[in-house]
């Protein structure tokens, strides 16, 4: 027998050889990417958060102590930042702190409470001499409508505490949104806040 007939006689199986060959490769090189976007996913989120009647970005920011512009960007959500009851939100973890040793300074925080028509913001370690907008909406209707309420300054204090009587339209509403807005960086802090009356 020739060598040729050998080959004309073998092509086959070696076609069939070859295309087992790449169909396995190309299954190889798919079963992977979906577990590394997994754990890309699961690095980046601290927690799952599954959406309740009557749940704000700030509200669940809030809960878990991170920007809601943080957790939009995480779910992919964009303006005008509409949330469903049952959609499950990625909770971002917070970025990697300096682990050096060296003390943390305190975070910024703020508290607010509602005597009546009135709202009082309680700020704690906020830098000093600055300056912040503050505004606040009823987190219950739908389509943010926003109102200035004024300015919160720290002047040469880290904590200060200042009052705002409540818009006409709020007097009612029980729980608020409310955001200090830094006027030079617009750096946003946001606060879901239950307002007893």
């Amino acid at each position: 027998m020739r060598a040729q007939d050998v080959y004309v006689k073998n092509r086959p199986w070696a076609i069939r050889a070859l295309s087992l060959f790449l169909a396995l490769a190309l299954l190889a090189a798919a079963l992977p990417a979906p577990a590394l976007a997994a754990s890309a996913s699961q690095a980046r989120c601290a927690s799952y958060y599954t959406v309740r009647s009557g749940d704000s970005l700030f509200r669940i920011a809030d809960l878990h102590n991170v920007s809601w512009r943080k957790i939009a960007e995480a779910n992919n959500i964009i303006a005008p930042y509409t949330i469903y009851v049952g959609q499950s939100l990625c909770i971002p973890k917070d970025k990697v702190g300096d682990v050096s040793g060296a003390p943390k300074a305190k975070a910024a925080s703020f508290t607010v409470l509602r005597s009546g028509n009135t709202l009082v913001i309680r700020a704690y370690d906020f830098p000093t001499k600055s300056s912040y907008y503050v505004k606040v909406d009823d987190a219950r209707v739908d389509g943010l409508k926003w109102y200035k309420l004024g300015m919160l300054r720290t002047r040469n204090v880290s904590n200060v505490e200042t009052s705002f009587v409540l818009p006409r339209d709020l007097s009612k509403a029980f729980y608020f949104n409310v955001c200090l807005k830094n006027s030079v960086t617009d750096k946003v802090s946001c606060k879901a806040v239950y307002a007893l009356k």
